[in-house]
């Protein structure tokens, strides 16, 4: 009778975390779509600013857009692997993780506000040069972050085939990308504070942010997809 009772709820344990797998993996195409969008967007609108069609309204459409596409970042990374961090990890990858996680949230957030404070203040350069500066940080810090989630999979069936995934080419290679992005933007956003021409140097580093964030956003929904597939 208790094997059975055992067996039961061994079942419904199992049921349960593939209806939480299931959630998560919905909540996070969507998100990824999201993001995916944001990014293909600023990377348009900076295009088009390089290309002096209205350089500066451009670049403060493209802050605000690739400032949500990093928030959504920090909120796929941190939706997907808060219930597992906290269990698997050490207390220093522990908090090097949530320190990637709140930089890149933080950093979004950040470049919100001063994208929309931009809209109304009399100097939007200087803000969205801020704001490039505070999201090449965020970046820098938060780059990387799912390589380092990778040691944290544990004995998760649902969570380590994404772990096994994100460890390819295609998303390493776009977490060292971001390490350039990220450095690139800080000295363009500085270059744009100290020059008298400053939205070419806005606008190349929003491109960069903004094509950054999309290679990863098709990385991780290319891999994703996959797994949700063989789930």
């Amino acid at each position: 009778m208790n094997e059975v009772r055992i067996a039961a709820d061994g079942n419904n344990a199992g049921h349960e975390h593939r209806h939480e797998h299931d959630a998560v993996s919905r909540w996070t195409n969507g998100t990824l779509m999201v993001q995916s969008v944001c990014a293909a967007t600023v990377v348009v609108l900076s295009i088009l600013g390089l290309a002096q069609l209205h350089p500066l309204n451009m670049a403060v459409a493209a802050t605000i857009g690739v400032s949500a596409a990093l928030a959504l970042q920090g909120l796929i990374a941190g939706g997907f692997y808060s219930h597992i961090i906290s269990d698997c990890c050490s207390q220093p990858v522990l908090r090097d993780i949530r320190t990637g996680l709140t930089a890149e949230l933080l950093a979004g957030l950040a470049g919100l506000a001063i994208g929309f404070w931009s809209l109304l203040g009399p100097d939007p350069g200087v803000l969205i040069a801020v704001a490039v500066i505070v999201m090449g940080t965020g970046l820098l810090l938060g780059a990387g972050l799912h390589n380092r989630l990778a040691h944290c999979s544990g004995g998760n069936p649902y969570i380590r085939p994404f772990f096994q995934h994100v460890n390819s080419d295609l998303v390493a290679a776009a977490a060292g990308t971001e390490v350039t992005v990220a450095a690139g933007a800080i000295v363009l956003g500085i270059l744009s504070l100290l020059g008298p021409n400053s939205p070419p140097f806005l606008l190349v580093g929003l491109l960069a942010l903004g094509s950054s964030n999309l290679v990863t956003s098709i990385a991780m929904a290319g891999r994703m997809g996959g797994i949700w597939a063989q789930g």
